[in-house]
């Protein structure tokens, strides 16, 4: 198991950086809306405060790859999962998968409630709300996914 997960990780990480050479590197939470027309984007919202986001292309039924981050970076305030979109963006379009993210609990791309956040970020239930999210994929499947699915996790995200 631990072989997979440190392979899974090396892959996020190449993949990663390898999307970050087409684009910049930073971006603002409203970059995701202005996706190409060739992808289509959904938010789910799996409870008040869990959603999740999925972006398919729309030429045909594709894989997907769930990217799962890791906790944060303790000096900065933690910031939307959307801001992986746009490096990603140019890579989904040519590998033709989709890519699924959820944000955690306390993030939305408006707002951080620090409280909740801590509150709810710890590696078991973090992992209870992806058993939903996947749960919910399976019972509602996003146009264009033809049920395969990739995990990647980066850091605290690769054990879950």
């Amino acid at each position: 198991m631990k072989g997979s997960v440190f392979i899974a990780i090396c892959f996020f990480s190449l993949f990663f950086s390898s999307c970050l050479k087409y684009g910049k590197t930073s971006y603002q939470s409203s970059d995701f809306l202005t996706c190409s027309s060739e992808i289509a984007f959904n938010k789910v919202l799996l409870e008040e405060d869990l959603q999740a986001y999925t972006f398919f292309p729309l030429e045909n039924s594709s894989p997907a790859v769930l990217i799962i981050e890791g906790s944060y970076v303790y000096n900065k305030k933690p910031k939307s999962i959307l801001k992986l979109f746009k490096p990603f963006e140019r890579a989904i379009k040519e590998a033709k998968c989709g890519l699924i993210f959820m944000e955690k609990r306390g993030i939305k791309p408006e707002y951080f409630n620090r409280e909740k956040f801590h509150r709810f970020n710890t590696p078991s239930q973090r992992l209870s709300d992806h058993i939903k999210l996947l749960d919910f994929l399976k019972k509602n499947p996003p146009k264009g996914w033809n049920g395969n699915l990739i995990v990647l996790g980066g850091s605290e995200g690769g054990p879950i």
